[in-house]
């Protein structure tokens, strides 16, 4: 994840996009990402790309899947977040409660990306 110079760096970059994702936001989204951003899914589950390339590209996909998803999160737990060479790239893992309709239920999947 790539994030915009001023803004805070890329830890908070982490932090508005999760907060996007759980308002399920696309105009957020949109406002996060530069034109050229690229987010990685290095343990994608199938049918989902490992890479997305570009803010449209990126943002399409987000909004597609609120859609088409019965799964809500409702907060993000860090497990861990490492810096790279590149100080606007991090690379984050954590877990993500939510539920899931129908049947009400709750999920916590653990994600590295």
């Amino acid at each position: 994840m790539t994030g915009h110079e001023g803004t805070g760096g890329a830890r908070a970059v982490l932090e508005r996009f999760r907060q996007a994702v759980i308002d399920r936001s696309a105009e957020d989204m949109t406002d996060l990402f530069a034109e050229e951003a690229v987010l990685e899914f290095p343990f994608h589950r199938p049918g989902v790309p490992a890479r997305l390339d570009g803010r449209r590209e990126i943002v399409e996909f987000m909004a597609g899947n609120w859609t088409g998803s019965p799964l809500r999160y409702r907060a993000y737990h860090t497990l861990a977040v490492h810096d790279t060479a590149d100080p606007g790239t991090i690379v984050a893992s954590g877990r993500s409660p939510g539920r899931a309709r129908p049947p009400a239920r709750s999920v916590c999947p653990t994600w590295p990306s």
